[in-house]
């Protein structure tokens, strides 16, 4: 039987809790390092890997999100254009286009004094496959998320003065 007795318990409980704040600054400052470069290796699938781009809206459009609050700190990457959605899960179904103006530049295939015309509304099939950009970058980063937050609390515990 081993028996053990812990002198100053108190003590020690106290420099614990003292260092709970930078315990927690740490590792808020890796989530912040963490979310920048997942923000820049979806921006990079987004530049031609997943998608090719045309406007680059959607690429301008990532961006992090802090949260820390007293015992919790996280982040979170993600983008607000309403088409995000369709890439990242795929979709398949009708959809509603609304009334719009186009120009006509050709009619039979011969060049026309440019014109404006009305297209009605109607439905249209579309099947896009899905083409993930942020939860592929999260299953890439999972184990390097894992080991660097690991590491940041080690890190600040090993500054603890017992």
């Amino acid at each position: 039987m081993i028996t053990a007795k812990l002198e100053n318990g108190k003590e020690l409980t106290k420099r614990f809790k003292d260092s709970i704040p930078e315990i927690q600054n740490g590792v808020q400052k890796e989530i912040m390092r963490l979310a920048l470069k997942m923000t820049g290796k979806v921006m990079g699938k987004l530049s031609g890997d997943v998608l090719r781009v045309r406007t680059g809206r959607l690429r301008r459009s990532i961006h992090p999100e802090w949260d820390f609050k007293q015992g919790y700190s996280g982040a979170t990457v993600g983008t607000n254009v309403e088409y995000a959605g369709i890439h990242e899960y795929g979709f398949s179904g009708s959809v509603l286009v609304k009334s719009f103006q186009r120009e006509m530049t050709k009619a039979f295939g011969k060049p026309i004094s440019p014109t404006q015309v009305t297209v009605r509304a109607h439905t249209r099939n579309i099947n896009m496959p899905e083409r993930s950009f942020l939860r592929t970058t999260l299953r890439e980063m999972n184990s390097e998320i894992t080991d660097s937050l690991q590491l940041a609390v080690t890190k600040e515990l090993n500054k603890v003065k017992l």
